[in-house]
């Protein structure tokens, strides 16, 4: 397993607890068991959880992710959430502050749950070329129409009007590229700060292209994506390998 899943940082973007990173911003210490597996380290997709199991706060976020998903980043209401939720609206402020925070931090948890699993797959494989290709597989195997992914992009376009919303997800897309940069030098890559910002955004692009085409096989754009990065494709290792 790549070493960088040992990073505090990377650690903190993908595995924290989300509603703790959006009030503060400040990373979380690492977790004691830096030895253990990538799957074991991402947490759980947050599904339909017993009330008594999670706390106010958690349900909160759940719900303004339901009601974003239903009902559109502008649309949803304190009402609404509140009633998903099965609490007093005054809840959401005496929480959050602010119906806006409340879906700010609903975006970072869609974020934690769509997307730590393929990205955490990057660094698990023993070369680039490998993680870029699994990495690619598991967005390819995310349902676009799943509640989180529908948040996901209800936030990026409601990003371009909320500054506070846009420089926390900008906040958690670097801390990604900085990571990634450390990956692509350590296989050996070109331009690592360039290309990790190739990366992600062809990530993005992958997502968006699935929304439009699902039957598109996000594998293919692998070996392209290593070549682009400087990296040796797995299928060029293993000719050089079996020259030896």
């Amino acid at each position: 397993m790549y070493p960088t899943l040992r990073n505090p940082r990377f650690r903190a973007l993908m595995l924290r607890n989300v509603g703790e990173g959006a009030r503060t911003r400040h990373m979380p210490k690492a977790n004691a068991q830096t030895g253990a597996s990538a799957k074991a380290l991402v947490a759980e997709p947050t599904g339909s959880v017993e009330p008594a199991v999670i706390g106010t706060r958690e349900r909160l976020v759940r719900a303004a992710a339901s009601g974003i998903a239903r009902s559109g980043w502008g649309a949803v209401t304190t009402r609404q959430v509140a009633a998903l939720a099965g609490v007093n609206q005054a809840l959401v402020h005496y929480h959050f502050g602010s119906m806006d925070a409340l879906k700010r931090e609903a975006a970072l948890d869609a974020l934690a749950r769509e997307v730590s699993e393929p990205m955490v797959a990057l660094f698990e494989e023993e070369t680039l070329a490998g993680g870029l290709r699994r990495c690619l597989a598991l967005v390819g195997a995310l349902d676009p129409q799943s509640e989180p992914a529908v948040v996901l992009y209800e936030s990026m376009l409601a990003a371009a009007r909320d500054d506070e919303l846009r420089a926390i997800l900008n906040h958690a897309l670097q801390a990604f590229r900085s990571v990634l940069a450390q990956r692509i030098a350590h296989d050996g890559g070109s331009d690592p700060e360039p290309a990790a910002a190739l990366v992600a955004a062809a990530l993005d692009g992958a997502l968006l292209h699935r929304l439009v085409d699902p039957g598109l096989d996000l594998t293919i754009l692998a070996a392209p994506l290593s070549r682009a990065l400087g990296v040796a494709t797995d299928s060029a290792r293993d000719r050089k390998g079996a020259k030896r």
